[in-house]
C-alpha cells in the first residue's frame, strides 16, 4: 500500500523519516516511468557532459569544449525541469491519483523559461552567499530549496517563488539543512560504488561517461522525489494543506 501524507493527522513540525518515506513510496509506486524521465532528463546530458569534456581534453577542440560547455548548460537546466515533473507527479501519487508522468513532463517543458531565469537567479545568489564566508550561500540554499516546486505547483513568478520557498522553509532549515546533508553522503557513496563497477582497465572514457550518466540518473531521481515530499511537507506543517487539496489543482 502507497504511502499517502493526506491520510495523517496534520503535522507541527517536519519528519525526515516521513520526507524520506513519501519520497520513497512516490518512486516505488512509478519507478520504471521515473527512471525513464530521469535518465532522459539527467543520465543522457551528464553522459554527454562527461564524454564531450573528455574528447574536449584529448584533442583541445574548441568545438567540443563548447559542445561540453552547452551540455554542462542542458544537465542544470534538466535536472531543473525533472524536479518539477516529479513534484506533480509524485502530488498525484501521494494523494491516491494517477501519476500522470507523461504530462508532468510535458507540463515541465512549457515551463522551460522560467526554470531557466530561476535556476540562474537562484545559482547567482548560492554562489554569491558562498563567496561571503560559504555559510549565506548554504543559508540560501536550504532557504529556497523547494523553490521549484512553489514554481511548478503554485504557478508563481521566479522572485516570488524563492520568497514563498523561504517562507516554507523558515523554522524548519535546520532539519532541511539535516535532510541534504544525508542525500549527500547518500549520493557520494552511491556514485563512488558505481565508479567501482569498471576497474582501472575496463575504465575508458566512454565506459566512465556512461557510468556517470547512470550516477546522475538516479540520485538525480532521488533527489527530485525527496524535495517533492519535502515541498509537500512543508505545505501541510505551516498551512495544514492535504495531499488531496494540493493535487485538485491538476485535476
Amino acid at each position: 500500500m502507497g504511502y499517502c501524507m493526506a491520510s495523517l493527522p496534520q503535522p507541527t513540525k517536519i519528519d525526515i523519516g516521513r520526507v524520506i518515506q513519501g519520497g520513497v513510496s512516490a518512486i516505488e509506486a512509478n519507478a520504471p516511468a521515473y527512471f525513464l524521465a530521469s535518465l532522459l532528463l539527467a543520465g543522457i546530458p551528464t553522459f554527454l557532459v562527461y564524454f564531450l569534456v573528455d574528447q574536449g581534453v584529448e584533442s583541445f577542440s574548441v568545438a567540443a569544449i563548447t559542445l561540453a560547455v552547452v551540455s554542462g548548460f542542458v544537465t542544470f537546466v534538466s535536472t531543473y525541469l525533472l524536479q518539477a515533473a516529479l513534484t506533480r507527479s509524485a502530488i498525484l501519487t501521494l494523494s491516491g491519483s494517477p501519476a500522470d508522468v507523461r504530462g508532468s513532463v510535458i507540463a515541465s517543458l512549457r515551463m522551460v523559461l522560467p526554470m531557466i531565469g530561476l535556476a540562474i537567479l537562484s545559482g547567482l545568489g548560492i554562489v554569491a552567499g558562498l563567496a561571503l564566508l560559504i555559510v549565506p550561500g548554504i543559508m540560501l540554499y536550504v532557504a529556497w530549496a523547494v523553490a521549484v516546486p512553489v514554481l511548478v505547483h503554485e504557478r508563481t513568478g521566479i522572485v516570488e517563488s524563492l520568497s514563498r520557498s523561504a517562507e516554507l522553509t523558515k523554522g524548519s532549515r535546520w532539519m532541511i539543512f539535516a535532510l541534504l546533508l544525508l542525500y549527500l553522503f547518500a549520493s557520494a557513496a552511491f556514485e563512488a560504488m558505481v565508479a567501482r563497477m569498471g576497474t582501472a582497465d575496463l575504465q575508458s572514457p566512454l565506459t566512465t561517461a556512461l557510468l556517470n550518466g547512470f550516477s546522475a540518473a538516479v540520485t538525480t531521481l532521488i533527489g527530485a522525489a525527496m524535495l517533492a515530499s519535502l515541498y509537500l511537507e512543508l505545505r501541510m506543517v505551516k498551512e495544514g494543506a492535504s495531499t488531496d487539496e494540493l493535487a485538485a489543482i491538476f485535476a
